[in-house]
């Protein structure tokens, strides 16, 4: 090589490292710069300085810092040191995701899957959700979750769960929630009751009153795990005391009956009263019940009746029938049987049969309303017609007896049987009598002893009197005058005043009974006073009697 050429290159490599040397001048200046912006950004925005800080974060991050520019988007997209503005937001997150910025590509998911600023386009949101979950973020984990869990276009419940456990493993709340969810319901996936308490727990131990709930229902229940009284209570506890409806409910009810906890009636009183007062009609119902029956506090009719017209504004259909039967009876307040019929109405157009039978009872007997038999009846029908045994024993007096009905002595008898079926005493008795007689239906001796004799073993009094008078004259079955007088006694010792007599009469007569004119007089006299004239004609009998032996004896 001559001297020229060596002179050449020698220039050129002279040249190059000259701007080489300018190149990494430049470079440490831009970088200085950029650093230099940015830190300045970081310090105003501490300071609040949000303007300032967006100016140097902008500068930055046209310098091409990724961490600028995502903060730059953020201000942009919070609206801080500027107005709202989510296309350029979008922008910036974008330029920082493409460089690797989780939180950035968190961003441009939940941009992409909302259509903020953007197109909805939940294939791109995935993408960016999937980059950023790759990198460990939880926001992201997560909504690659959701996007399995429900997109149509990559539905994948296998997947969806196993997104969410990642983000749950983290800490996030609606990760663990949905993965508790998922596995105990087999929603999509194998159901598995433990792995879904598992969750439910890690989720209330962060106070999400749901699983505290559903945590404390699982050990109580015994759903899927071995049930746990203690455990029970304990999560119930803590969602009721969070505010929880249903866990102050499910308290309530452990309480009430003890279940799993020492019966205690009242703390079940004071979780009824914290669920009542949140304006729960079940709550109040049960309130009403407690004070009414003197169950975890003092027998207070007036504080039952203030709870059960709360849950009968909310069409409660039992606080209602309740409302009618203490406005009817007075108890805690002033006894007004036109509010007891309003409330029994409104229970029975509710399908209550007990607001239907009792509003039937006022209909017929004209109390708190004028007589009315058909509405009577047809209160009656609709409560028989759903198994009523006292309704039907009702009917059967209406058809008896011609009340807003043609009377009918044949339906009146199967009325009434369909009652006597049902352990109604005042049906047997009349069932018996009917066919004593021969109403309805031909008489037979056997039948009437045979429903007389079962109302009267279910404590009727007048089925106890007419039982003995059947055995003692031997129709259907044969004379027993020691059972007869046992039954007459029993129907006796109950005030009723036809037994009395009777019985009276049997120890004047000596039948079934040792003769005794002391135990004659003594019923004879009861009966006289419980208003049967046949007892005080026979007193008056006796006394000629002692008055005409008197006589005889001074002559």
């Amino acid at each position: 090589m001559n001297l020229l050429g060596i002179f050449q290159k020698l220039q050129e490599t002279l040249k190059a490292e000259a701007e080489r040397k300018a190149e990494m001048r430049e470079k440490k200046e831009l970088v200085s710069l950029l650093q230099s912006s940015f830190t300045k950004g970081q310090s105003a925005f501490a300071e609040k300085r949000y303007p300032e800080a967006l100016a140097a974060f902008e500068q930055a991050a046209e310098l091409g810092n990724a961490t600028a520019q995502y903060s730059a988007g953020l201000m942009y997209y919070n609206g801080q040191g500027t107005y709202v503005n989510h296309a350029i937001a979008y922008m910036w997150f974008e330029r920082a995701a493409r460089q690797g910025v989780s939180d950035a590509q968190y961003y441009c998911g939940l941009m992409c899957y909302e259509g903020d600023s953007v197109p909805v386009d939940e294939l791109r949101a995935l993408t960016y959700f999937e980059q950023a979950a790759i990198q460990g973020h939880t926001g992201a984990q997560y909504w690659c979750g959701v996007l399995y869990d429900r997109s149509e276009l990559v539905g994948n419940k296998a997947k969806a769960l196993e997104w969410y456990q990642r983000a749950a493993e983290q800490g996030h709340l609606n990760a663990q929630m949905r993965c508790a969810v998922m596995l105990d319901t087999g929603d999509g996936v194998l159901q598995n009751k433990h792995q879904a308490l598992h969750w439910y727990e890690e989720a209330a131990a962060q106070e999400n009153v749901d699983a505290q709930y559903r945590c404390g229902q699982m050990y109580a229940e015994g759903d899927g795990i071995l049930e746990d009284g203690e455990m029970a209570r304990y999560w119930l506890e803590a969602a009721a005391l969070n505010g929880n409806m249903d866990a102050q409910l499910f308290c309530a009810k452990l309480y009430y009956f003890g279940q799993g906890v020492q019966q205690d009636l009242t703390a079940a009183l004071r979780w009824y009263e914290n669920a009542a007062e949140q304006g729960n009609a079940d709550a109040q119902f049960a309130c009403g019940v407690m004070y009414y029956g003197g169950e975890g506090a003092g027998q207070d009719s007036a504080a039952a009746l203030a709870w059960f017209e709360k849950a009968a504004r909310q069409d409660h259909t039992a606080a209602l029938f309740n409302c009618g039967m203490l406005y009817e009876t007075g108890e805690g307040t002033a006894a007004n049987l036109k509010k007891a019929m309003l409330y029994y109405e409104q229970a029975a157009d509710q399908g209550s049969p007990e607001g239907q039978y009792h509003c039937g009872l006022l209909h017929y007997s004209g109390r708190g309303t004028p007589v009315n038999y058909r509405e009577a009846l047809y209160r009656f029908r609709q409560a028989a017609a759903q198994d009523h045994p006292e309704a039907m024993y009702m009917c059967g007096v209406a058809c008896d007896k011609g009340h807003g009905t043609r009377m009918d002595k044949i339906e009146a008898l199967s009325w009434y049987l369909r009652a006597a079926q049902r352990g109604v005493p005042k049906a047997q008795c009349r069932c018996g009598t009917m066919y004593y007689n021969g109403e309805g239906t031909a008489v037979d001796y056997e039948k009437a002893l045979e429903w007389i004799e079962k109302a009267a073993r279910n404590g009727s009094a007048e089925g106890q009197c007419m039982c003995g008078m059947m055995y003692l004259s031997g129709q259907g079955r044969p004379v027993n005058r020691r059972a007869g007088a046992l039954w007459i006694e029993k129907s006796a010792k109950q005030d009723y005043p036809e037994a009395q007599y009777r019985y009276g009469m049997l120890y004047a007569l000596g039948k079934g009974v040792e003769p005794s004119s002391e135990q004659a007089l003594y019923w004879l006299r009861r009966a006289a006073m419980n208003g049967s004239p046949r007892a005080r004609r026979a007193l008056n009998a006796l006394a000629d009697v002692e008055a005409m032996e008197r006589m005889m004896q001074d002559q």
